[in-house]
């Protein structure tokens, strides 16, 4: 655990750099004194707009190369090939670009032995079938435990250091960095000098923004796969072949096990599996709608602040209750602020026409951030830092007595476990008390949430923040006010994500106030002569016509044509489906597949045509094509 004195900071801010030009340059701009978690991602290297990056592939690969050849000279652990290879996979943390999990105090715990040991004996394992491809070797201990996203991005920057160095120092002149710098020898003995990082005490490293993810492909190889396979008649088939055509009716939970098992039974089908992943369009994370928060806690923690309260207070007395006293206090003003102040708006993210909600890791840095604001312009006597262990979140004056709190999203599958982990830490730690602080985005309650409630104690209290009922309260009184929406779809869809793995919900599924959004009504409401006759509406019937009239030809000419196809396809291989599938699946894929290739895919012969469509969709957030899909499958046009 160490104390953070010091509001977090971006490097531009500190050394007073010009944002936009940094952006423009693709640099991304990290916060000197807490590490974001986003991670570099070696597949995105040949891919970069930074030349130097882009060569650093040259680098990745020959390294690999060299582990391969001196693990075919291996004849046994321990000879001198082995060891002449050992000696090269030595990965320890990698503490100078401000990434990855090590938090506040921007120091890591390394990656360590063992970690080094997998890469070397998974890489050896599986020599024999890799066919001289040394591009495959860092992927193939990836099912092993303890090896996730963190570990491959600590390992690629420590692999290609010499050109993270030059491209900083390539920054560095076009911005021209006039802080201050220091003297850094990398391990082929070359110096540079790089700017200084007054929070970690270290060279700081920069990084182009496109190699960077928030879910490495490393930690979300099942997901791929199966992404892999519904995209690659080669796998597909393959996997119909070994697995049956059945396993498709299967649930994901299922498939996935199914194809990890393969994965790891059949070396074969892993190479495979590779191969599609190496030569597959992976995206890098996209900061500038940064969907998960990220990154962008820091800016939207200031609208927070802004609301806050800034007269002084007398100072606490330093026993156990006077202090949670006022972190209550500032729980409270936290939870007010969110349901009744529409800040729950800024724990959405629009993805395509769906919302998802921000990450946990968002939540926990925005309350910090208010705490730590709170508690300063109030001239508090209490201090908070944050923990590196299982209490995210402590609060106190001498250490004698302190108050910790936990942030959780309730969709959290550890919630219950952790919650009884903070009760039995409170149980045996004298003059400390707990807060549980549990943010919720449904509209019904998780059984993990049900089971936290069922077993609280006053030693850790629970507090639920409402995120998501607001917007239902809304949604229903449109619905009983109103008769807009046929509701009963949306509520099923609703349904339909308590088993999403990313907590997401369709767009339709929440209304947000019309009066302070630019919101197409034409979008929002299915058909303007349904409205009751409570107003003159026949100047929104005109307007809705005129946009009728815009959109009729993308419906029939585009989106018909490919709704068709899909269900046909769908119908031919036997899988199940609903008419939300489809027309997400169409919004998806004119959201992120190129002109040429859905004219390929559905022979269209209009390319004008289909890039209204196109753009269409991303500027409308898939706008109607939802609705389009419902009349489509009625026969209505």
């Amino acid at each position: 655990m160490q104390s953070s004195d010091n509001k977090p900071i971006h490097f531009s801010d500190y050394f007073k750099i010009d944002k936009v030009k940094l952006k423009k340059l693709g640099t991304f701009d990290p916060i000197l004194n807490y590490d974001t978690t986003l991670f570099v991602e070696p597949l995105l290297l040949s891919k970069s707009s930074s030349n130097i990056i882009a060569e650093a592939k040259k680098t990745y690969d020959e390294f690999f190369l060299i582990i391969l050849k001196l693990l075919r000279k291996s004849k046994q652990e321990n000879d001198k090939a082995w060891q002449g290879a050992k000696r090269l996979v030595n990965f320890p943390e990698y503490k100078y670009t401000c990434i990855g999990y090590a938090g506040i105090s921007n120091g890591g715990s390394g990656l360590g032995k063992e970690f080094n040991d997998k890469i070397l004996k998974g890489a050896k394992e599986m020599i024999e079938i890799s066919r001289d491809e040394p591009e495959i070797l860092p992927f193939l201990a990836l099912l092993e435990e303890g090896i996730g996203g963190d570990r491959i991005s600590d390992m690629t920057q420590k692999i290609i250091d010499k050109e993270i160095c030059e491209y900083t120092i390539d920054i560095m002149k076009q911005i021209d960095f006039q802080g201050k710098t220091e003297k850094h020898q990398i391990e082929n003995g070359e110096i540079y000098y790089l700017p200084h990082n007054p929070y970690s005490k270290c060279s700081l490293k920069l990084l182009p923004e496109d190699i960077l993810m928030s879910l490495p492909v490393a930690n979300n190889v099942a997901n791929w796969t199966l992404h892999a396979i519904d995209e690659n008649r080669s796998l597909r088939d393959r996997v119909n072949r070994d697995l049956g055509s059945n396993w498709e009716r299967d649930t994901k939970k299922n498939q996935k096990e199914k194809i990890i098992d393969k994965i790891k039974t059949d070396n074969e089908f892993y190479l495979e599996i590779i191969r599609a992943l190496i030569d597959s369009n992976i995206e890098h994370y996209d900061l500038e709608k940064d969907s998960e928060g990220l990154y962008r806690w820091l800016l939207d923690s200031e609208k927070f602040i802004k609301l806050q309260s800034f007269e002084k207070t007398e100072k606490c007395e330093d026993n156990l209750d006077s202090i949670a006293f006022e972190i209550q206090i500032i729980i409270n003003h936290f939870q007010d602020l969110i349901e009744n102040k529409e800040l729950y708006k800024m724990f959405w993210s629009q993805i395509g026409s769906r919302l998802i909600n921000v990450k946990e890791h968002y939540s926990k840095m925005i309350f910090y951030v208010i705490c730590d604001s709170w508690l300063k312009s109030k001239d508090s006597n209490i201090k908070v830092c944050q923990n590196n262990d299982a209490r995210d979140l402590k609060f106190t004056i001498s250490n004698k007595f302190n108050v910790f709190v936990n942030i959780k999203h309730a969709s959290n599958n550890y919630l219950k476990t952790s919650y009884e982990d903070q009760l039995d830490f409170y149980q045996k730690k004298q003059n400390s008390k707990g807060f549980f602080m549990i943010l919720n985005f449904r509209e019904e309650e998780s059984e993990q949430f049900k089971n936290v409630k069922l077993i609280q104690k006053p030693i850790c209290n629970v507090i639920e923040i409402d995120c998501q009922r607001q917007e239902l309260i809304q949604r229903q009184q449109i619905k009983e006010k109103q008769g807009l929406i046929n509701y009963d779809n949306e509520l099923l869809d609703f349904e339909d994500i308590k088993i999403e793995p990313l907590e997401e919900i369709k767009l339709d599924a929440i209304d947000f106030d019309f009066s302070s959004h630019d919101v197409d009504l034409d979008f929002k409401y299915i058909e303007f002569e349904d409205m009751p006759k409570i107003i003159d509406n026949s100047n929104y019937i005109k307007g809705a016509q005129v946009r009728h009239s815009k959109t009729d030809t993308i419906k029939i000419e585009v989106i018909k044509p490919m709704f068709l196809y899909i269900q046909k396809e769908w119908e031919t291989k036997g899988r199940k489906y609903n008419i939300s599938e489809i027309s997400k699946k169409i919004i998806i894929q004119l959201s992120d597949l190129s002109t040429e290739k859905l004219m390929k895919i559905y022979q269209f012969q209009d390319k004008a045509i289909l890039d209204k469509a196109i753009k269409y969709c991303q500027t409308k957030g898939g706008g109607e094509i939802d609705n389009w899909c419902y009349k489509i499958n009625k026969k209505e046009f």
